[in-house]
């Protein structure tokens, strides 16, 4: 059985949900958080979150972009459509609208005072086609 090393930041963002794949499969798996800015260039891409999966025989698998592990997992996991290509878009689409979601709550996180009232109008609209 593979064992997964995640790299992100200590914020619950792009990260979590392969945080939730992983806890949702029984994989085994460490959070690792790097020294930021200085580990950078140490990263595939130059960003974060990285998954780090090692096989049993001891080969490592390297893999850069929070939708690209989310599918990565989710595939390994038995969790992806295989009914055709309108099911695969709605998945696709669900993936996009999470992002989404995920971007505008960091945006708020991080964004000036004045502009937070802008970015949770922006929030609650899409959180109310979401659901």
């Amino acid at each position: 059985m593979s064992t997964y090393v995640l790299r992100y930041f200590p914020i619950k963002a792009r990260a979590e949900v392969a945080r939730i794949l992983l806890l949702a499969s029984g994989d085994k798996f460490t959070n690792v958080i790097p020294d930021w800015p200085e580990e950078k260039d140490n990263q595939p891409l130059g960003q974060l979150p990285v998954l780090i999966e090692t096989l049993e025989d001891g080969t490592e698998f390297e893999l850069s972009d929070s939708i690209a592990i989310e599918k990565y997992l989710a595939r390994k996991s038995g969790l992806l459509v295989k009914t055709g290509p309108m099911d695969t878009a709605r998945e696709d689409q669900l993936s996009s609208q999470i992002k989404d979601v995920i971007d505008m709550h960091i945006a708020h996180m991080y964004a000036p005072e004045d502009s937070r009232e802008f970015i949770e109008s922006q929030y609650k609209s899409k959180a109310e086609a979401f659901v």
